[in-house]
């Protein structure tokens, strides 16, 4: 969080070894149906599942506009709560018992906490089988961090925070002091609540330096653009701030072993939740029309593409028509999962991003020499990243333009007319190859398991891959040294041509996901 300005602001690589599949987790497979389809789903199978998806999503939706001082002032954090909130209950079908609204006076600081711990001893909420949706519009603020907070890395030394509608300023005439709300205790809070119900949890900030949290200024500005920033000479963090939350709870935290080492309301690190913020670090989240920028765009781009065609990855896709001077954000470890979902089974590996542009007879891949793409390779095409996703046609490659683009034409020349509803997003996955397989050379303690790998993920893999016993013919050589396993280039090494970060593509790739530890 910066200033709380608007509101709203040639040597070998390792990977662990791990003798389970990834992608052959314990999932069971969502239903094709969006989930805000629920009431017109019937009650097939389908519909039935659509259902309970629905029972199993919660949410708690924090909006304040009122705080102490006038000109602290919002006008769109409430009416934007309201709106995420209707969204929720409405579109996605989550039961009005499944959500804990918090406005304006109702707000405050001991409530937020609260609003946590009741999620976090909610019998019905089943680790596993339910989504944990947390939103927050209004103020962030940065302040300086404690020196005592030792453990806490706080960028440029301050920590970030969301303001309660009771925060006191300096100077308040209020005799009791009530402080924000900072990085350091949302993340405790969100580890606790990810310990007891499992990590498919969102956090979405809609504040400025909430990526960092706060809602912020326009770079030309119109009429009614809110710009009121909180200034961090106006707030300050005690030592003590929520010490009983911060060190009370640690015995009970999954990863209470570790020094509490991270940042912010990062997700990346402890694997608690996924981050969705409004803004850069450096930027603003404003508010115009009575209304943020971000969430208003965030509520049209999911009711443009219904989260049964997107993911957390994908979703920031449709946030191009943003304004420059505001940028989301999203961070953690399963941004890959579908959105707003229960069930957390993650998406294709093996699908390559596509786009059209400027109504051009053709896709751009998002992908080219250096991932190995050959004129002749055949792509079936599909509308979303996701599992079960129905191929739509088959594309071909007729140029590959540069080391990360290539051209990829569709085989009916009618293609987009047909799918003319579907944005300029695509997916494309290679089913035909012009070129070579990548031959793998392996020793005996990993040969079979690789073979059980390559089987069991041949539609995840984004190139064609074989076994070869002879070092020399292989493109990739694996070898096992404990519980870590080695690779380094072979004889061959027709997919390595260059320096050491031609390894990089081949790392994002499901053979080697399929390698790393659970």
């Amino acid at each position: 969080m910066q200033n709380t300005p608007t509101r709203k602001s040639h040597g070998a690589d390792k990977i662990k070894l791990s003798t389970t599949s990834s992608s052959k987790g314990n999932h069971s497979k969502p239903s094709a149906t969006p989930t805000h389809d629920v009431h017109k789903a019937g009650m097939g199978t389908r519909g039935k599942e659509a259902a309970e998806a629905a029972s199993n999503i919660f949410a708690l939706i924090i909006g304040i506009d009122k705080y102490e001082r006038d000109e602290y002032q919002l006008k769109g954090a409430v009416a934007d709560a309201n709106e995420f909130e209707h969204y929720v209950s409405t579109d996605l079908g989550a039961p009005e018992d499944n959500i804990i609204n918090l406005r304006d006076e109702k707000a405050t600081r001991s409530e937020i906490i609260g609003a946590f711990g009741k999620l976090e001893t909610r019998k019905d909420i089943v680790r596993g089988k339910a989504i944990i949706i947390i939103y927050y519009a209004g103020h962030g603020a940065v302040a300086k961090k404690p020196a005592q907070w030792e453990d806490w890395h706080a960028f440029d030394n301050n920590i970030e925070m969301l303001c309660p509608v009771d925060m006191t300023f300096r100077n308040s005439v209020k005799e009791k002091t009530v402080e924000g709300i900072p990085d350091r205790t949302i993340s405790r809070l969100l580890l606790d609540l990810s310990a007891a119900k499992g990590n498919n949890i969102v956090l979405i900030l809609d504040c400025c330096h909430s990526a960092g949290i706060d809602r912020g200024a326009i770079v030309r500005p119109g009429p009614d653009a809110k710009a009121p920033e909180i200034g961090d000479e106006e707030i300050t963090i005690s030592a003590e701030c929520d010490s009983s939350i911060y060190s009370g709870r640690t015995s009970r935290s999954r990863k209470s072993s570790q020094s509490t080492n991270t940042t912010n309301f990062s997700g990346s690190l402890w694997d608690s939740h996924i981050l969705l913020a409004a803004c850069g670090r450096n930027q603003k989240a404003w508010e115009t029309q009575k209304k943020g920028i971000f969430t208003r765009a965030l509520l049209q781009a999911v009711r443009e593409t219904p989260g049964a065609y997107l993911t957390y990855r994908s979703l920031m896709l449709r946030f191009d028509k943003m304004p420059s001077y505001q940028s989301p954000q999203l961070d953690g470890n399963n941004i890959r999962q579908r959105l707003f979902y229960p069930s957390q089974e993650p998406v294709n590996a093996s699908m390559i991003l596509c786009r059209r542009e400027d109504e051009q007879p053709y896709l751009i891949l998002e992908a080219g020499q250096a991932l190995g793409i050959t004129k002749g390779s055949i792509y079936q095409l599909y509308r979303t990243d996701l599992p079960e996703s129905e191929s739509l046609g088959t594309a071909v490659v007729k140029e590959v333009e540069t080391e990360c683009t290539s051209h990829l034409w569709p085989h009916d020349s009618e293609f987009f007319v047909t799918h003319k509803d579907i944005p300029n997003i695509w997916y494309a996955r290679l089913v035909k190859t012009s070129r070579r397989s990548l031959l793998i050379y392996c020793d005996d303690l990993l040969s079979s398991f690789l073979e059980k790998v390559i089987s069991e993920n041949s539609t995840q893999l984004t190139v064609p891959v074989a076994r070869t016993n002879n070092r020399q013919e292989a493109d990739l050589c694996l070898e096992v040294e404990g519980d870590i396993v080695l690779f380094d280039r072979g004889g061959r090494n027709s997919y390595f041509n260059g320096d050491e970060a031609s390894f990089e593509p081949m790392k994002d790739n499901g053979l080697f996901r399929s390698m790393e530890s659970p």
